[in-house]
């Protein structure tokens, strides 16, 4: 493969590292004049015509991410049976050969690393891009300290063909999260589950499992609990053994629900830790800069049959013109030909004039062909250039530059009266996030609506920006007086409590000799006591056991006509509560026999006829 050339312009020059999937070499681009990764597709992937079609179509998807922490993809192609990717060519170490070569890091490198990942991550989600194998080995840490982030959604066009290849699993196990693991459904929390193991392994020197094989590290993921990077390495800060903790969670719906959540703290993490410091500087000093690739035979022949050209067209004005012409155009080639080269400049990071300003000093000239927003640049900065920094031109080039637009504003949307699901999906949707969630009492919004935010609704701000919201945790609680349950059906118990904004945090039941299978025999507190809306009440239940005692009840009613019938009705009070026992209709003079059951020492029995009391009786057992 060394010395071979793809797509007509890709020469390789020499391989630089290799994995599962495929094997990557440094590059010259003769289009481009500059250097570039290659990644070849290993012989045993080009079979297999869906696995290639979702490779093309995942690698272009990845291709449209363009961000500072993100290798960029430039270019999928064919030649022969050789399927490859063109990438940009970063001069730095993985993050696994840092880790392994250092140990582990100082807590505010491995902050530091894992943010510009979590940046990363976050670009990628937004635009709809899930990596599916964060880990060390993916990760390239360049000596300024920029982390860059690749092979973006190219592991989904293996993962949907196979999980293996010859018996090793298609990325690590080690960095696998639960829902991996157990083959179900992978998506952007899977990616921050990966980042937490990367950040472990950074913070410890360790995966958070190991085993011995695949399959038994799988099972530790979905079954064994983390140990804290914290036990394992004193010192370590209390926020970011959270973060880790965080990102770690087996259940997906407590971890961090997006890229920009964990960015957040991560940022407030890496606040309180400060400045970075020189132990940092010389740990990022991990591999000096590769030689810069020699011309190739091809670029030198083209330009050999090039000169000749001219020389051609000058031997045919040697025919037409004078001697004397001849020698002043033979000079005039030669100064074309020999016009001297000079460095590109690096003007990345320079306003526009002085862009131009320095390129003059070195005789090149300037074009900007594009204006992007950008979340850190301001406007009129210039974001990239080509030919990059370093190459070698002639005098006079024309550099390509793309310059900021500054950051992208939105208007912030109106979240006042909103749950916290619908101002979720609306932030997300105008391409903001949320930030701090804190919670208070509110008599005019009720429990989960949004009470206030900040920055306000209409504000003009960057897309990304965190805006904090305060969420109602309803009215605030009032004291009340607490009832008398005791005696109530357990049913209308619970109703009586729900009345006051109450409910019954423990029932049980036990026998009681007074109150019948279903009935309150205690409560905690006791009725008449002071609580606050919400309490929780503790019931007694009657499990049954209670004697029933009965008597009878002889009723005369009085004379009259004997074609007017007589209401009679018989209301009993016990210790279960008030009850109608009897009620019909007599001629007047009859003598009616009822016999009364009721619960408890005694009750009172009221008789009424036409609706006006009687008389009561006192029943005891």
């Amino acid at each position: 493969m060394l010395g071979k050339s793809l797509g007509g312009r890709y020469e390789i020059q020499e391989k630089v590292g290799g994995g599962g999937m495929a094997l990557v070499y440094r590059a010259h681009d003769t289009f481009l004049n500059r250097t570039v990764a290659v990644k070849l597709l290993r012989s045993q992937f080009v079979e297999d015509e869906e696995f290639l079609r979702r490779f093309r179509r995942e690698a272009q998807s990845a291709a449209r991410l363009t961000h500072p922490n993100v290798v960029n993809v430039y270019d999928v192609g064919q030649e022969g049976s050789s399927h490859y990717i063109v990438m940009e060519f970063v001069e730095g170490s993985t993050l696994k050969e840092l880790v392994r070569g250092k140990g582990p890091l100082p807590p505010r490198l491995a902050a530091k690393i894992a943010y510009q990942i979590s940046e990363a991550l976050d670009h990628a989600h937004r635009n709809q891009v899930v990596h599916r194998d964060i880990k060390p080995h993916n990760i390239l840490v360049m000596p300024s300290g920029t982390v860059k982030v690749t092979d973006f959604g190219i592991a989904r066009a293996v993962s949907d063909t196979t999980l293996t290849n010859t018996g090793n699993i298609i990325g690590s196990v080690h960095y696998f999260s639960p829902e991996q693991a157990r083959g179900g459904f992978t998506g952007e929390k899977s990616d921050l589950y990966s980042l937490g193991v990367v950040l472990y392994e950074m913070l410890t020197g360790t995966v958070p499992f190991k085993g011995d094989s695949p399959f038994s590290v799988a099972i530790k993921h979905l079954q064994e609990d983390v140990v804290p990077p914290g036990d394992l390495r004193p010192g370590i800060p209390e926020g970011l053994v959270r973060v880790v903790m965080k990102a770690l969670e087996k259940d997906s719906l407590k971890r961090y629900r997006s890229a920009a959540e964990m960015k957040h703290d991560l940022g407030r993490v890496l606040r309180d830790l400060g400045d970075e410091d020189e132990e940092e500087m010389q740990i990022l000093k991990v591999r000096s800069q590769p030689p810069r690739p020699k011309e190739s035979m091809e670029s030198v022949r083209s330009g050999s049959r090039r000169i000749g050209s001219v020389w051609k067209l000058v031997a045919a004005g040697i025919v037409l013109v004078a001697l004397g012409t001849v020698i002043y155009g033979v000079r005039l080639i030669q100064d074309w030909v020999n016009v001297p080269v000079v460095p590109v400049p690096d003007v990345v990071g320079l306003s526009l004039s002085e862009a131009e300003d320095v390129l003059r000093k070195e005789r090149l000239s300037s074009l900007v062909i594009a204006e992007k927003h950008d979340e850190k640049a301001p406007v009129g900065f210039i974001l990239s250039q080509d030919p990059e920094a370093g190459e070698t031109v002639k005098e006079g080039r024309e550099i390509k530059l793309v310059m900021s637009m500054g950051p992208e504003l939105v208007a912030v949307p109106d979240l006042v009266g909103k749950t916290f699901r619908e101002a979720d999906l609306t932030l997300k949707g105008g391409g903001l996030d949320f930030g701090s969630l804190d919670y208070q009492h509110s008599d005019d919004f009720e429990e989960g609506k949004i009470v206030s935010q900040s920055p306000r609704a209409g504000n003009r701000v960057s897309k990304g920006t965190l805006v904090d919201l305060v969420v109602s945790k309803g009215p605030e609680p009032r004291e009340t007086v607490m009832p008398s349950l005791v005696g109530l059906r357990y049913e209308a118990a619970l109703e009586e409590l729900r009345s006051l904004k109450m409910e019954a945090s423990s029932v049980r039941e036990e026998p009681s000799a007074v109150y019948p299978a279903g009935y309150v025999i205690s409560q905690t507190p006791s009725a008449g006591s002071p609580v606050m809306e919400g309490a929780a009440v503790n019931l007694k239940v009657s499990s049954g056991g209670a004697t029933q005692n009965s008597k009878d009840i002889i009723v005369v009613l009085p004379s009259g006509q004997e074609d007017e019938l007589v209401d009679l009705r018989l209301d009993l009070h016990d210790i279960t509560g008030d009850h109608t026992v009897y009620a019909q209709k007599h001629r007047p003079g009859d003598v009616i026999r009822m016999t009364i059951q009721w619960y408890g020492p005694e009750a009172r029995a009221r008789i009424y006829l036409d609706g006006v009391f009687h008389r009561e009786s006192i029943l005891r057992g």
